[in-house]
């Protein structure tokens, strides 16, 4: 994975006589383990790898609180609750399509050595199709608890060799097995449904639009 040279953020090579060396004890004390790997994984492993506690506290930190916010709606919501079954809505259709597709890129990317695509694939599912779309999206619903369980606990499984950590505690709200100990989460094709997706992107950047020209003319939300 650190196959290139690691230097500072500035791309310089880290010396004591430069004063930009970073000590690894210290960095781990403050931004944790987790976020630390996973800065190394999100650029190509064959590139020199440029590290501050700065870069993992504006790429990687906002990225592990978004996942652990998403962790503590689930506990808070539905963790201890029972809830009648329904039929999936599309957005349901839509989330499931999108995880399925993302296990199966994921897959591939890993076994062609393509650490940095699958990670940075899979951070992008859980922050902005994930969190920011489908939880805001079904949040005065009482029907998700199975939709929303199952892609943690898929997530879990596909982020535990870059975040051992984070994932193992997501992991233990549905099986008292480790998350390290536990198979591969398999696709299914009968659940890829790319015509969705697609309808979807594009409603998204229709929504983005409006927003933005909602800002510009400065429209509030109420």
């Amino acid at each position: 994975i650190c196959a290139g040279h690691i230097v500072d953020e500035n791309g310089e090579k880290m010396s004591k006589s430069k004063g930009n060396i970073v000590k690894p004890r210290e960095i781990i004390d403050q931004v944790g383990v987790d976020a630390v790997r996973l800065q190394f994984c999100i650029t190509d492993p064959g590139n020199q790898k440029r590290f501050s506690t700065n870069m993992v506290k504006e790429s990687v930190l906002p990225f592990l609180n978004v996942l652990y916010n998403c962790k503590k709606y689930y506990e808070q919501q539905f963790l201890n609750s029972h809830q009648k079954t329904s039929l999936p809505s599309v957005e349901d259709k839509w989330i499931l399509s999108l995880l399925n597709s993302i296990i199966k890129k994921i897959t591939d990317d890993l076994n062609n050595y393509k650490i940095d695509e699958a990670i940075l694939s899979l951070m992008n599912f859980i922050a902005n199709d994930f969190s920011r779309t489908y939880i805001k999206m079904t949040r005065d619903r009482e029907d998700n608890k199975k939709i929303i369980g199952e892609i943690l606990e898929k997530i879990s499984l596909l982020l535990a060799p870059y975040a051992p950590y984070i994932s193992e505690d997501i992991y233990q709200m549905f099986d008292k097995e480790s998350v390290h100990l536990s198979s591969w989460p398999k696709f299914d094709l009968k659940k890829i449904n790319k015509k969705l997706e697609g309808e979807f992107e594009n409603v998204m950047k229709i929504i983005e639009i409006g927003l933005r020209e909602r800002d510009k003319v400065q429209i509030g939300l109420k």
